[in-house]
């Protein structure tokens, strides 16, 4: 999620120029004229730009802007006399995040302690909606950027390790989608408080081999509550058809699915 900082490429030198930035380096910085074309999205060839995450989607504010001297030098290189003008380098802003770092080592020991193929866990806060814990496995450190072999290794490994699960990998959200088709259901007087429907194991009879449901014991009538509890697929696919599908499209809108979080992760996924 971080991500990391590294010299700019030639490629990117030359998207600045085309772009109308400028572009400077010590070789190049002689006069005065050249030095008061420094601007705030002026680039020097020594600066160190975000390459993914919150490095790459924050970078024009963590960069801040660097400082310049022209100076008078003699045959030998040595400065002659003060500067003759000084531009003071800014530096960036301070990035502050709501993640809880406690938090977010717990969820990555459980991650390292199952170890999937890939996976990831997120936290939210529930009252303001603020993502408090992150977690993506495998999990990619800063010691593959000093080690070619590694860093060869791992992008060409199955497991994917440069690759931000959480921000970046849209999954069907599965039965944790059934508390919203619930409210929906309540909201919009498809199902009754005190209603239930019976679960045979499938939705369909006609083609009991799709929309199953194996999570709890066949043949019985079950209600909200308990569909709840046991997590009856059957139950909500009823509720579902139910409701159709403008309706789920509507409350899930409103709960924030199919949203971006603008959590300041590049390259976010909606789900």
């Amino acid at each position: 999620m971080i991500g990391h900082a590294r010299p700019p490429r030639d490629v990117e030198f030359a998207a600045w120029k085309a772009r109308g930035e400028v572009v400077i380096d010590h070789h190049v910085l002689r006069g005065l004229r050249t030095f008061e074309a420094l601007r705030p999205d002026s680039h020097h060839s020594a600066d160190r730009i975000g390459q993914g995450g919150l490095e790459l989607s924050l970078e024009e504010l963590l960069r801040g802007r660097s400082g310049a001297e022209v100076i008078v030098v003699d045959h030998r290189r040595r400065s002659v006399g003060e500067p003759i003008a000084t531009v003071e380098p800014i530096s960036g802003v301070d990035v502050s995040l709501q993640l809880e770092v406690e938090l977010c080592q717990e969820l990555s020991k459980l991650l390292q302690e199952r170890d999937p193929v890939g996976g990831s866990i997120l936290v939210a806060d529930v009252t303001s909606g603020e993502l408090i814990g992150w977690a993506s496995h495998p999990e990619q450190g800063p010691e593959v950027f000093g080690d070619r072999a590694l860093y060869r290794q791992r992008m060409e490994s199955d497991r994917m390790w440069f690759f931000d699960r959480p921000s970046r990998w849209p999954l069907e959200p599965g039965s944790s989608f059934k508390p919203l088709v619930a409210i929906a259901a309540l909201e919009e007087g498809v199902v009754g408080d005190d209603e239930t429907i019976l679960c045979d194991g499938v939705y369909d009879p006609q083609n009991p081999s799709s929309l199953r449901c194996r999570n709890h014991p066949h043949g019985l009538e079950i209600g909200l509550e308990e569909a709840l509890a046991r997590s009856c697929n059957v139950f909500f696919y009823h509720l579902g058809e139910r409701l159709g599908i403008a309706a789920l499209r509507d409350w899930g809108d409103r709960f924030g699915f199919w949203t971006p979080t603008d959590c300041g992760a590049p390259g976010e996924k909606v789900g």
